[in-house]
């Protein structure tokens, strides 16, 4: 359904939708899953809007890519069906990514975006340029043999994840929310025939841009590599590094340096390239089990988490800080997120 007109922050946003203008476009109106030749998108003429979607997290350095703030988002009455792909946003097209590639070995053929939806390209002279994609959102023509729906399980650990590593400086997409929902789907989450109902969850992605490689086709031919020219290469500059790092301990050891400084500087960067917290599997799967019960707020609280890992770097135990810094840790590590995983950890079991 088309947005009615607003003056809410998510209506104001500009759109730009560039590649949809300049690379090929399937218009058909025909429904379902099909073979797309001569596209690069499909458009998707007819939302499949979730079941009482309600908005169960939000990122803020995400939101902030497209000028947005948490409060933004919930006040807007909308937001849950604007962020789920179940009403388009002013100035938003639906579309799907067509591309193709290998699998295992082979050629594929046609695969494209199954279960996400393009909703177009926000920009600002502040923020730059974004691509906004919901994944979950329903068919498309290149679903296949899919629904287009995703679950909790899957969607709890992108989103998450995402968020971490834009966190620890790896550039990556992003995820800006998580809509839950009272619709349904089967699924068999051990491939072992037992099928169960999960709810479906659709995150909103944000990137620069969604095309990627496989999005063109391109011919290659494969280069064989002599085996024995590689290693005696590795060699050389496996020796080329050593002898570099041998000079750079040589520096740091001069008597004109300060060896207090040149600890502290150590340090540092050490700090700032350790994180003190990573998504561990088992502290989804903790937030994921909440959540498959109808309790979000460890997702929320694992999510503001994640947004500093670099925090703190002195140890937790209670001898090696202040009063005052103790009560700070225990605020951010209520659970020792940042401890060797439980023993339970290790049979976890993810499809």
């Amino acid at each position: 359904m088309e947005s009615p007109q607003s003056s809410s922050a998510l209506d104001r946003l500009i759109f730009n939708n560039t590649v949809l203008r300049r690379l090929p476009v399937d218009v058909s109106d025909q429904q379902g899953s099909r073979t797309v030749p001569g596209a690069c998108y499909s458009r998707i003429a007819s939302l499949q809007p979730l079941l009482r979607p309600r908005l169960v997290a939000l990122s803020q350095p995400a939101l902030s890519l497209l000028g947005l703030n948490v409060q933004d988002v919930l006040d807007d009455p909308l937001a849950p069906e604007y962020l789920s792909g179940s009403r388009l946003l002013l100035g938003s097209q639906a579309a799907a990514h067509c591309y193709c590639g290998h699998q295992f070995g082979f050629f594929a053929g046609q695969l494209g975006d199954g279960a996400v939806m393009y909703l177009g390209e926000v920009e600002s002279d502040t923020c730059g340029r974004w691509e906004i994609q919901v994944k979950g959102a329903g068919v498309t023509p290149y679903s296949r043999e899919g629904d287009g729906r995703k679950v909790l399980r899957s969607s709890i650990r992108e989103f998450l994840c995402s968020e971490a590593m834009a966190a620890l400086g790896i550039p990556t997409t992003r995820a800006a929310s998580l809509v839950t929902s009272d619709l349904y789907v089967s699924r068999d989450p051990l491939n072992n025939g037992q099928r169960i109902e999960e709810r479906c969850p659709v995150v909103m992605r944000l990137a620069p841009t969604f095309i990627r490689f496989c999005n063109f086709s391109v011919d290659m031919t494969l280069l064989e590599t002599d085996q024995d020219e590689l290693r005696e290469k590795q060699r050389d500059d496996w020796s080329r590094w050593i002898c570099r790092y041998r000079r750079r301990l040589a520096r740091e050891s001069d008597c004109t340096s300060d060896k207090h400084l040149v600890k502290q500087e150590r340090l540092r960067v050490m700090s700032s390239s350790n994180p003190r917290v990573v998504l561990r599997n088992y502290i989804a799967q903790n937030a994921i089990q909440a959540a498959e019960k109808g309790d979000f707020s460890e997702v929320n609280r694992v999510l503001k988490i994640l947004e500093k890992p670099y925090l703190d770097p002195e140890p937790l135990s209670g001898q090696d800080a202040a009063c005052g810094e103790q009560e700070d840790q225990e605020r951010w590590f209520p659970d020792k997120y940042d401890a060797k995983p439980p023993a339970w950890a290790s049979k976890i079991c993810i499809t």
